[in-house]
């Protein structure tokens, strides 16, 4: 390869395909499936996440992005039963069902006998298709400047490590737009310091910023979503998700073109790392049409860049990303 393409400047920008590659299920797949229960709690808010996704779906139909953005704006009516009619489905409740959901895959290391730990910031990914895809940039000799991902789940944290190991190309990553340092908090490592400790804390080093724009299951948030100074407590597992009196930190995609004023600084992160970058590797994103805050977050970012579309499904997309980004030269390439 010449010396500029070796140069370049890349980032990623990664889906649901990239966490489907990872045994996860797609969006369209999230509300079916058996789950770990983990108490009668859980086992009764479960029970009334998926009756009113079914009474949902009879008047609308099976869109289940579509259902996470109603319910998420309190516009999905519970099936509870002894409630008033029209009460909204308690949003922490679908939260918690989707964390479960996603913290059930069989394509990473578990950590402990509940899926509270089974997806952690400790456990490092040994998923091959992740690990070539972040050692194949590295071995084209291109920077990568960030990452950033519609994803709910802790996949990519796993395979970029929280801080720089030896062997491993990344070098690390924290989160783009949470105020630094960044410190993720629980229970003693699996590992011993030199003096002996096993510290109950990881420090987030790694110089790869990661912008994950529809909030993380292993965020805590406090405050509401619509202030802009609310905090983020981060874990380095999912037990924030699963505690039936915490506030989970993910959002639905939303139909607006602007985020939540809390995710704003991370938006923003994103869109300076994006434009930073001479190309875009977009692994798994279909440009729903429901998530148009991520199309003009696209949109407003790119200025010409390479785009590179790596999906199953890629040559259908292109037209779709040609449309919205018509300077840009976009191409077709390898899956996951």
């Amino acid at each position: 390869m010449t010396g500029d393409v070796e140069a370049r400047k890349v980032a990623l920008f990664l889906g649901a395909g990239f966490s489907k590659a990872g045994h996860l299920p797609l969006t369209n797949e999230l509300l079916d499936g058996q789950l770990w229960i983990v108490s009668r709690r859980q086992q009764q808010r479960v029970i009334e996440v998926l009756g009113s996704w079914d009474a949902w779906r009879a008047e609308y139909g099976d869109d289940v992005g579509q259902f996470l953005h109603a319910a998420y704006r309190g516009n999905v009516e519970t099936s509870a039963p002894g409630t008033l009619p029209g009460a909204p489905l308690p949003w922490p409740w679908v939260a918690q069902y989707l964390a479960a959901r996603l913290s059930e895959h069989t394509g990473g290391a578990r950590g402990g006998n509940s899926p509270r730990y089974f997806e952690g910031l400790a456990n490092p990914s040994r998923l091959g298709v992740h690990q070539s895809l972040f050692r194949g940039l590295s071995e084209t000799g291109c920077t990568l400047v960030g990452v950033v991902t519609s994803n709910y789940d802790l996949l990519a944290e796993r395979v970029l490590r929280p801080r720089a190991v030896r062997g491993w190309p990344t070098g690390g990553f924290h989160y783009a737009g949470l105020p630094q340092p960044q410190v993720a908090v629980g229970t003693a490592r699996p590992w011993r310091e030199r003096d002996g400790s096993r510290p109950k804390t990881i420090e987030l080093t790694g110089d790869v910023p990661l912008a994950k724009l529809h909030g993380s299951l292993n965020w805590e948030r406090h405050g509401s979503a619509h202030d802009a100074c609310s905090t983020v407590t981060i874990w380095q597992d999912l037990r924030a998700s699963f505690r039936l009196d915490a506030t989970p930190a993910i959002v639905a995609p939303v139909p607006e073109d602007l985020p939540e004023p809390w995710l704003q600084p991370i938006w923003d992160a994103a869109a300076s790392l994006l434009r930073s970058a001479d190309e875009w590797v977009v692994i798994g994103y279909s440009l729903p049409v429901y998530d148009q805050a991520i199309r003009s977050l696209l949109s407003a970012a790119a200025h010409g860049q390479s785009i590179v579309v790596r999906d199953p499904r890629a040559d259908s997309l292109l037209a779709a990303y040609r449309e919205l980004l018509p300077d840009s030269t976009v191409v077709a390439g390898a899956a996951l």
